[in-house]
C-alpha cells in the first residue's frame, strides 16, 4: 500500500513538473541588433496571446523610438509613436514572391545564456546572402507567429520561415547575416531572458494616445 501511495505521489509530482516546464513563456526578452556602426536595443514583452515589441534609437538604450502591440491570435499589429503620442494599425505589407533557399542543419552546438542551441544555415544565391540561426528549442511559442505578424520582407524574417523548427517553440538566440563573400551584414543576439509576470496594461494603447489619420 505504501509503495502504491509513493508511486501515486511520484506520478503527480512528475505531471506537475511537466506542466510547469511546458507552459508558454511569459516575461521579457532583451535583444541587441547590430547593423554596421549602429547598435539597436529591442525589448519583447510576452503574455498569453499578446506581444509588445519595443525599439530604441540607435546607440541609445534609453530613448524609446517605437512600439508594436501584436495580437498573436488575430495577427493584428498596432504601432505606437511615443514621441507624438499617436497609434495606428499596421497593414500587412508582406509578399509571397518565390524565394529559393538552401537549408543546412549543422552539427554545431553552443550554449547562449545557459541554453543549448544548434546552428542552422539558410543560404540564398538569389539574394546573395546567408543567415546563420543558433536555435534553442524551448517554450517560446510566441516567436514564430510574432515574426509572421510583423510581416517583414527582410532576409532574417523570410529565411526564418524556411526553418522546420519555426513552429515548435524554438527561438534563435543568435542570428548572423552575411553576404556570400563573407561580409557581415547584421547580427541579432538575445542578451537577457527574464521569466516574470507582465502587467496587462503593457499591451494596451495608452489613454492619452490618439489615432493617426492617414
Amino acid at each position: 500500500m505504501k509503495n502504491l501511495v509513493k508511486s501515486g505521489l511520484l506520478l503527480i509530482l512528475m505531471c506537475m513538473t511537466f506542466g510547469l516546464s511546458a507552459q508558454d513563456f511569459t516575461g521579457a526578452i532583451t535583444i541587441k541588433e547590430t547593423h554596421r556602426a549602429n547598435v539597436v536595443k529591442k525589448k519583447i514583452y510576452v503574455k498569453g496571446d499578446m506581444v509588445r515589441l519595443e525599439t530604441y534609437l540607435p546607440n541609445d538604450d534609453n530613448a524609446l523610438k517605437g512600439v508594436k502591440l501584436i495580437n498573436l491570435k488575430t495577427g493584428e499589429v498596432t504601432a505606437l509613436i511615443p514621441a507624438r503620442k499617436l497609434y495606428l494599425p499596421m497593414p500587412d505589407r508582406s509578399h509571397n514572391r518565390p524565394l529559393q533557399v538552401d537549408v543546412e542543419k549543422t552539427n554545431e552546438k553552443k550554449a547562449f545564456l545557459g541554453k543549448d542551441c544548434h546552428k542552422t544555415i539558410v543560404k540564398s544565391t538569389q539574394r546573395k546572402v546567408q543567415v546563420s540561426f543558433w536555435i534553442h528549442k524551448g517554450n517560446f511559442t510566441f516567436y514564430a507567429p510574432m515574426m509572421k505578424a510583423i510581416s517583414k520582407n527582410n532576409n532574417v524574417s523570410k529565411f526564418f520561415e524556411k526553418l522546420e523548427e519555426k513552429g515548435s517553440g524554438s527561438m534563435p538566440l543568435l542570428i548572423e547575416e552575411t553576404r556570400l563573400d563573407g561580409t557581415a551584414v547584421s547580427k541579432t543576439e538575445v542578451t537577457e531572458i527574464k521569466e516574470e509576470d507582465v502587467d496587462d496594461s503593457m499591451f494596451a494603447v495608452p489613454d492619452d494616445y490618439t489615432l493617426e489619420e492617414r
